[in-house]
């Protein structure tokens, strides 16, 4: 079942050619991860600049955003999402690359973003909260990560860095929405 879900994931992966903004560019895993993202077909890759960031890694299906272009426009969308604060203030937070990040999924600009490997999941949560915040029906935020191996079936394990003593209701609501990845909810 694990290997079909990867296989499920991938095919619709290709399918949909999604724009997946990755804001931890600078991390030499992370531009691996790109390479093989476009290699395979499976998205377009945004990478945000990061002077770690090779001019080698350029190819089709792969770009660096200049974040200064959009600053403004993510800024003004931020600050009208929170309902307070200062532009100033909105500015200073977009300017880090999570939060950038996942300005560019609430503003269209990106499908999805994918982060955690240089920040704690606690911080890739919070940004995503204040810029996009939770899918409807989803009132208790989670991760999952998905574990490959060369000789057994792959393993999903949810929630392991989020929810530190979920209650009954909130660990079944993580094990469906988990397990709902399977089949494509969103």
């Amino acid at each position: 079942m694990a290997m079909a879900m990867l296989d499920s994931i991938i095919e619709r992966a290709k399918a949909k050619r999604a724009r997946v903004v990755l804001p931890e560019s600078d991390n030499p895993n992370i531009q691996a991860a790109a390479q093989e993202i476009v290699s395979l077909g499976l998205a377009e890759v945004l990478l945000l600049p990061s002077e770690a960031v090779p001019d080698t890694l350029t190819q089709p299906g792969l770009r660096v955003v200049e974040p200064s272009a959009l600053l403004d426009q993510y800024a003004q969308r931020y600050l009208e999402n929170r309902g307070k604060g200062s532009l100033a203030t909105a500015k200073r937070a977009i300017t880090k690359p999570l939060y950038f990040g996942a300005m560019m999924v609430e503003c269209g600009d990106a499908d999805v973003m994918v982060a955690g490997i240089a920040n704690p999941t606690r911080r890739v949560i919070q940004a995503a909260q204040l810029c996009i915040g939770a899918q409807d029906g989803v009132a208790t935020p989670s991760s999952f990560f998905i574990m490959s191996f060369a000789d057994r079936p792959p393993l999903v394990f949810a929630d392991c860095a989020v929810n530190i003593n979920p209650n009954s209701d909130q660990l079944s609501r993580i094990a469906i929405d988990t397990a709902e990845l399977e089949y494509g909810r969103g």
